[in-house]
Formats: C-alpha cells, structure tokens, sequence
C-alpha cells in the first residue's frame, strides 16, 4: 500500500486493510527516504526503538530520576530485540509507540504549547493503528484529573488545545479522502468492517489468547517484567510519590487497554504495553 502511495494511489481504493492510514504514510516515507529494500526497512526500526528509548528515559527522568529512565530505556530497547515480542519485524506498533510516548512526555509540560503539541502526537499515534485510542484516553483523564486536583495549573484553554491538536490528524485525514472522493472506502476498511473484526472473539476465548501468547513474552523476558512487577508493588513503600504513581498506574492501564481490542492479543501487540 505504501508503493501504491508512492504511485499517487490512495490506500483503500485498490488495496484493503483495517488499520488506520498513518502507517501507510510512514512506510512510504521510509521507501522514498531510505530506499526500497528491506535493508532500509530494518535500519528504519532501529532508528525508531532508539529514540522511543531515548523518549522513554526523558520520560523515567522526568517522573522521578535519571536512574530510572536510563533503566527504562534500556530495558525496552532489550525488549524490542524479544522474538517472543515480534521486536524486529518493523510493525504498526514500533511507530504508534514512538508518538505515544512523544506525546505522554510533552502532557508532563505545563506550557500551552506543549499541551498541543502533546496532542498532536497522540493524534498521530492513532492515525497510525486505533489501538492507540487508549493512550489518547490517558492524556484526557491525567489533564482532567490535573485540572480537578490543581485547577490553578491548567486552564480549559489549555484542554482545548490538547483536544485540537489530537483531532488535528484525524480532520486532515478525512478531509483528504474527502477531497479525493474516497472517504467511502475509507470509512468502510477502517471503521465499518474494523468494528465487526473485532467483535468476533468470545471473552473466553480471548483470555485463552492472552495466555498462549503472553506465555511465551513472560518466559523469556521474565527478569525486566518481573522488575517491572516489583516497580509497580512498590507504591507501598515509596512516599512523596503519589502523583507520579497515579501517572505510571494510568499508563499502564490504559496501555494494557490498547493490546485489547478485538482479544486477538498476538505477540506485537504487547509492544503497546512495555513501556509502561
């Protein structure tokens, strides 16, 4: 689809997938800059995990130290490298978690500027697999939850400009396929037809699902997640803490939420989880 791209045809009208058109987009970015072979894909992944790494020890820093973001970034940059996790293969899920991350980083700013921006990568992230719904839902509960607690650090022109710069992706796209006469076929692959496919497993089945396929994560990358466990017990024993754990417990919630939909839960999708 992204050769089509690059030909000047639209995604969905001669070629079909469920996924948003951002990874189209980005792909197609990466043939035109990089070459078309396999070998730019790959060094397209490793340039991408490095500065979701390096994003994600901005992040740690930010939140409570250097220790841990270095610890966090290295961590995930051995767990992409996890073929239990599908880490080498350059899927959707590699860039939807280089923008989330951009995005949960900038909502730690208190600048309006920021906010937007903040915004504007999340919106990127679910322009690239919906999945990413859940990391934008994060943002609107930790800003409206900021806006409940400390009124006087956040303004609604402040939301509002986080709420323009998530839609700011989501109204191009549409007013693109708009202009292009294919909204149709666009509305058809990624919404109509994507909200069916994921209504096909039964509940039970999909926790059957999680367990085959998070089985095999778990065994072999058990040291950094059962690290990762401990870092979540120990709210119990950290003080002063608290906002910072409400922040690390409403990422990681709503990044399980994101490898949920449809209970397929296969092993790429757990991507979206680890750098919680």
């Amino acid at each position: 689809m992204a050769q089509q791209l690059l030909q000047g045809v639209m995604p969905y009208t001669e070629a079909h997938s469920m996924k948003f058109p951002g990874i189209y987009f980005v792909y197609a970015g990466i043939l035109a800059l990089l070459g078309q072979s396999s070998s730019a894909i790959h060094l397209a992944l490793l340039f991408v995990n490095l500065a979701t790494a390096f994003l994600l020890y901005l992040l740690g820093r930010n939140l409570l130290n250097s220790s841990t973001g270095i610890v966090a970034g290295v961590s995930y940059a051995i767990l992409t490298l996890s073929p239990s996790l599908q880490g080498v293969w350059s899927n959707s899920e590699h860039f939807v978690v280089l923008f989330a991350i951009a995005g949960i980083l900038l909502l730690r700013g208190t600048q309006r500027k920021k906010l937007f921006y903040s915004g504007l990568m999340l919106g990127c992230a679910l322009l690239i697999k919906q999945h990413a719904i859940f990391f934008c839902l994060f943002g609107i509960i930790y800003l409206g939850a900021k806006f409940v607690s400390k009124p006087q650090a956040l303004s609604f022109l402040g939301i509002g400009l986080f709420a323009a710069g998530g839609l700011t992706p989501a109204i191009l796209i549409g007013l693109l396929y708009g202009f292009t006469g294919n909204f149709a076929d666009f509305w058809f692959c990624t919404v109509q037809y994507a909200s069916e496919y994921v209504s096909m497993t039964s509940p039970g089945q999909g926790f059957e699902n999680f367990k085959y396929n998070f089985a095999p994560i778990l065994e072999s990358n058990y040291p950094i997640l059962w690290l990762a466990l401990m870092g979540l017990a120990s709210v119990a024993w950290v003080k002063n803490a608290s906002r910072e754990y409400f922040f690390l417990f409403g990422f990681f919630a709503c990044s399980f939420l994101a490898i949920t939909p449809g209970l397929y839960f296969r092993p790429h999708y757990f991507l979206l989880w680890m750098p919680a």
